[in-house]
């Protein structure tokens, strides 16, 4: 129930929220505050108040195969992506050559704090959630389901933050990268590996589309 409320309140601000009209690196930062409050609440009264077991231990356990894995698994999204459907486009595009506030703030967004925030909340809440709740089926059964609804919703609300606007192509890296972290959290049980995978697929992204 958490998890799900997490994702309807994604859903309501990313579809309500228009921004604000502010300092480049002032819009940056409250724009990134807004998008990734729902899913840090989420997380958070799923750890504190609803005492979610375990949750730390995937979190701060990280070991060198987490590592390889999250490289591996980040690289492998996001040399897909870029064979179907190549990045194009510029990052900094408004911001001319002065606001380097708010450029460090949108790049440390999109690359760092954003993977980590939805690793958090997608693979540490709604993978385990959702495989617990049909765990009843079977072990293979309630992985496979897991990993398919935590993808679909990944990319629906990827679809939202894009206005509608974004092509099937465009919606290819979300379910790659979603595929690929809810494997590996399985597979591993823990989240080092999936925020590697994330973070990686997320900073290629960005340099290519700035560079």
């Amino acid at each position: 129930m958490i998890a799900l409320a997490g994702f309807a309140a994604s859903w309501a601000v990313l579809s309500v929220y228009g921004g604000i009209t502010a300092a480049p690196w002032l819009q940056q930062t409250i724009d990134l505050v807004v998008i990734s409050a729902p899913a840090v609440a989420a997380v958070f009264v799923a750890v504190v108040v609803a005492g979610r077991p375990g949750f730390w231990r995937r979190v701060l356990v990280v070991r060198g195969s987490d590592l390889l894995l999250g490289l591996g698994v980040g690289l492998t999204a996001r040399a897909l992506v870029e064979v179907v459907s190549p990045t194009t486009g510029s990052l900094l595009a408004g911001f001319g050559g002065a606001s380097l506030g708010g450029i460090a703030v949108l790049i440390v967004g999109a690359a760092i704090v954003t993977p980590i925030v939805e690793e958090l909340y997608f693979r540490g809440l709604i993978v385990p959630a959702v495989a617990e709740a049909s765990a009843g089926a079977g072990r293979i059964v309630a992985a496979v389901t897991s990993v398919v609804v935590s993808t679909v919703a990944f990319v629906a609300l990827h679809y939202i933050a894009s206005n509608g606007a974004a092509s099937w192509p465009a919606l290819i890296g979300p379910a790659a990268v979603s595929v690929g972290c809810g494997i590996l959290f399985l597979l591993t049980g823990r989240l080092g590996g999936p925020i590697v995978a994330h973070v990686v697929f997320n900073a290629i992204g960005v340099a290519l589309l700035i560079w």
